[in-house]
């Protein structure tokens, strides 16, 4: 995205303007290469190669509601089985969940976080809502296609799950909070 804006400045015209793209492209670039290097890591070497996914969750959760005093909720349905996903795809799920609970605690004002963790068909859901303010999804949507746009958050999130072959959703209007439901097929413990 970034790339491509940065394409449409003649740089001879606007020298500036492409530089400045271009330094964002390579920042992303760094980025997305640390985040890649830092998954791997942990997915061979952390303790994530040992827990359950429900344990993950669990975790996260606590250490959240004690740095953020926001209380929680995890529900594992009756649905839910264990999986045997690849350590990969829980280093995944475990920082969509840890993203999603950072951005509870800055924007949403919530009081009440609930996770739960179910199995339908032949997937794996994993649904995190809070009770907060909510947002425009719209308004937010927009924002992703400007190059400007930081490349964290809901985008991440969203480009996660579909590394491990999964989905994202996002539901939220201003007054409502916010819901994120992430799917990762059964089949999909690469």
């Amino acid at each position: 995205m970034i790339a491509n804006a940065a394409r449409e400045f003649p740089v001879a015209r606007q020298p500036g303007a492409a530089r400045g793209n271009m330094e964002a492209m390579f920042s992303l670039i760094r980025e997305v290469y640390a985040q890649a290097d830092a998954a791997f890591a942990e997915a061979r070497h952390g303790e994530v190669r040992r827990q359950k996914m429900a344990e993950i969750a669990a975790k996260c959760l606590e250490q959240f509601q004690q740095h953020s005093g926001i209380g929680i909720v995890l529900t594992i349905a009756p649905t839910w089985k264990e999986q045997a996903f690849s350590p990969m795809v829980k280093v995944q799920l475990k920082h969509i969940l840890q993203e999603a609970l950072a951005n509870v605690q800055r924007h949403a004002a919530a009081t009440r976080v609930a996770v739960s963790l179910a199995v339908e068909d032949t997937y794996t859901h994993i649904c995190i809502e809070d009770d907060g303010c909510g947002f425009c999804l719209s308004r937010v949507l927009l924002q992703f296609l400007r190059p400007s746009f930081p490349r964290h958050g809901l985008p991440t999130m969203r480009d996660r799950a579909r590394a491990v072959g999964g989905t994202f959703r996002i539901e939220s209007s201003p007054g409502h909070g916010t819901r994120i439901v992430v799917r990762v097929p059964l089949s999909g413990s690469r």
